[in-house]
Parts: C-alpha cells; sequence; structure tokens
C-alpha cells in the first residue's frame, strides 16, 4: 500500500537525514515530495509519500507525525546495569521497542532515554520500559524451572547471534526480564 501526507516543510532536511533509519526500521520507502519546488514563499508543508505493506506504512507514518510534530517529548530514566538492553546486540530490542510503540526513543547518556511522538506512543513506550525497570529490579525467575531454561536458551541464541560488548551483561539478566526482551523482538 501507500500513503501520502503532509508534514512541516521545515522538516525536510530531518527526515532527508533519518530516511535510512526510517525505512530500515518499518520496511518501508520514504519519499519527500513537493519541497522540490522553488516557490516563493516557501511553502508551510510538504507531501511525503510512503510505500510498503499497509501495517508497516501505518506504524511509520505514526513515527514520522511523531518526530515531526510530536505532541509529548518527555525523559525516562533506567537504573545503569539496564544500559545493555538499549545499546547491546545491535539495538535491536531499541528497534523493536521503536517499531512496537512508534515512539521515537534515543538514548540522551547512561541512564536516560528520550522519548517523542504522538501522546499514545509516549505513553506505551514509557509503560514498556517502566516494565523492564521493574523485571529488573526484582530479579524474579519464571514460575517453572523449564520455561526458565526454554527462555535462558533463546535469549542466549538470540544475543550471540547478535553479538558485541554488552553480550555478558544481557546474559546476566533476570530470566523474567529476557522473557519481556524476547517477546518484544518478536512482535506482539
Amino acid at each position: 500500500g501507500s500513503d501520502e501526507f503532509t508534514a512541516p516543510a521545515e522538516k525536510a532536511e530531518l527526515l532527508e537525514q533519518s530516511r535510512g533509519r526510517i525505512e530500515g526500521l518499518f520496511g518501508v520507502s520514504l519519499a519527500v515530495l513537493g519541497a522540490l519546488g522553488a516557490e516563493e514563499p516557501l511553502p508551510a508543508r510538504i507531501w511525503l509519500q510512503l510505500c510498503g505493506a499497509q501495517e508497516a506504512v501505518h506504524s511509520a507514518k505514526e513515527y514520522i507525525k511523531g518526530i515531526c510534530e510530536p505532541e509529548l517529548e518527555e525523559r525516562e530514566c533506567y537504573p545503569k546495569d539496564m544500559h545493555c538492553i538499549f545499546v547491546g546486540a545491535e539495538s535491536l530490542f531499541l528497534k523493536s521497542l521503536i517499531q512496537d510503540t512508534c515512539a521515537d526513543l534515543c538514548i540522551l547518556d547512561i541512564g536516560l532515554l528520550g522519548i517523542r511522538g504522538s501522546a499514545e506512543a509516549v505513553v506505551m513506550a514509557r509503560s514498556h520500559i517502566q516494565q523492564f525497570v521493574k523485571l529488573f529490579e526484582n530479579k524474579e525467575n519464571l514460575p517453572s524451572s523449564q520455561k526458565e531454561s526454554e527462555v535462558k536458551r533463546e535469549f542466549k541464541q538470540f544475543v550471540e547471534a547478535h553479538a558485541d560488548n554488552y553480550t555478558m551483561d544481557l546474559l546476566i539478566l533476570p530470566t523474567s526480564l529476557k522473557k519481556e526482551l524476547l517477546t518484544l523482538t518478536q512482535g506482539e
């Protein structure tokens, strides 16, 4: 499917810079139209076109609207020892969180995330992150030991397939948190 919609003209450069990231995140192609005409005065809004699978186009549109005209911009703190979740495994957990919520997330500092987007996207992203923090701090194991070892094995395979400097830190996370992260990467 494809969708055309507008964005503020002053965001044209931001969108050009973010294009690769947006296309990679959502598996869509993005064209910035209508910013090319040498109209005087410059148009207030520009046309964008997204092409791809319908659901992907829908998510990408939400994300783009959120970075161009965010309804909310917030900061969320997390324990420094959880930093590996957002930067490890080739940032795949962070990418999944963005895909899942359509909020724009960026690491401002170790222990601090910036979140912007539509009100709904920001609220969703925050609740995911707060859930991670809760599981991290409770250090709970899973109810059955069989499930426990299954999750550990699956998580280990996942992070080792995307190994980096944070692999060890990821492997020592509580199992309940590993399960949550796996669920996120597998899509709802």
